[in-house]
């Protein structure tokens, strides 16, 4: 969600936002370091979401893209992480605040081919390496179970989770559309969220 102006109370635990990236799609005049502070006081844990390059596959709408070059792709991953890791400390969400140690990135879905899928494997990879060194921010993949790809991306290296989007209106997690059966239970222990 965009950072929303603070009122009332909410029957939620945490919310997701979308705290930069160059394909974020909405503008946060209402997010920053105090915003921050006052709904964590609330005690609403954040989930911060990173919007940066899309697979190269991704056509959705004009977006910026990360490169096919599996090499390159994974350099791009950990410079994306570099700007996620800047945006937190800004915002003053380092991972020594409980709840605040951790960011998804935001892999919208895409027509795959194989090396489009291989990119994505890289992209993440570096995402991941870059992240999980100090500061250590707890690093993850937000997208479609079933046209984000992100079934691949349960190999090891794996991200410490990943969040599915799954839209198949079964709350049962351990089917998961575009997941292999196999799979399902790894994406569901790791960290999933529908």
């Amino acid at each position: 969600t965009c950072a929303l102006p603070i009122s009332g109370t909410s029957p939620f635990d945490w919310i997701g936002i979308y705290i930069g990236g160059v394909n974020r799609t909405c503008s946060q005049p209402n997010l920053n370091a105090s915003w921050v502070t006052t709904v964590s006081d609330y005690g609403w844990g954040l989930v911060p979401i990173w919007a940066g390059s899309e697979d190269p596959c991704y056509t959705a709408h004009p977006a910026t893209l990360f490169s096919l070059n599996v090499s390159t792709a994974y350099l791009q991953g950990g410079d994306e992480a570099v700007s996620a890791i800047i945006e937190l400390s800004a915002l003053g969400m380092s991972p020594s605040i409980a709840g605040n140690d951790e960011i998804a990135y935001d892999m919208e879905g895409y027509n795959g081919t194989s090396g489009c899928i291989a990119a994505e494997e890289s992209f993440v990879k570096g995402w991941d390496a870059k992240l999980q060194a100090a500061p250590n921010v707890v690093a993850g993949v937000y997208g479609s179970t079933e046209a984000s790809y992100i079934s691949s991306l349960t190999g090891s290296p794996a991200p410490n989770f990943i969040w599915g989007a799954d839209a198949d209106n079964n709350p049962d997690t351990t089917v998961m559309l575009g997941v292999p059966d196999r799979k399902s239970t790894r994406l569901n222990s790791s960290h999933l969220g529908i």
